[in-house]
């Protein structure tokens, strides 16, 4: 039933829910992911991220699977910066900044072509500026994880 007390048609995606993390290491530089997007045609630059791998899985479990695996990295504080509905889907994005980073291994699987890119903080964020950034998860943690950083901590971000 529409707001106007009519029928219609509503479409809308059921999709699993996703974590998306924004790894900052000590000096403030933060790892950005480039892969090949199907959809865009076009290689894109983004935070880590990657959906849950069931209904029950915890979404801190999954961004520290998704981090690991797309980066190599661990870290040793997680936090949690909200989460969104994306548009016209059920699915919800989880956002973690990740702190206290240990480089490792990265474990890719085989839909995955992915370079890591590392950015100074304002760098990063001047790419949300200039359009070079245009992936909306990133886009949303990026300036959630700012905000955080701002609010909480003394130093410049």
């Amino acid at each position: 039933m529409r707001p106007d007390q009519k029928w219609g048609k509503c479409f809308y995606l059921k999709l699993a829910d996703v974590a998306a993390v924004v790894p900052r290491d000590a000096q403030g530089n933060v790892a950005l992911v480039q892969q090949w997007r199907y959809v865009q045609g076009a290689r894109q630059l983004e935070v880590v991220s990657g959906c849950l791998e069931s209904l029950h899985e915890n979404p801190l479990r999954a961004a520290k699977r998704e981090l690991q695996e797309e980066t190599g990295l661990t870290a040793k504080r997680w936090t949690k910066l909200g989460g969104y509905y994306q548009a016209n889907a059920t699915r919800i994005i989880h956002c973690y900044l990740a702190q206290g980073l240990t480089q490792g291994k990265n474990n890719l699987d085989g839909t995955e072509d992915i370079t890591v890119h590392w950015y100074p903080w304002k760098k990063a964020l001047a790419l949300l500026q200039d359009g070079t950034v245009t992936h909306g998860a990133t886009t949303i943690a990026l300036l959630r994880a700012d905000q955080y950083l701002r609010t909480h901590q003394k130093r410049n971000v």
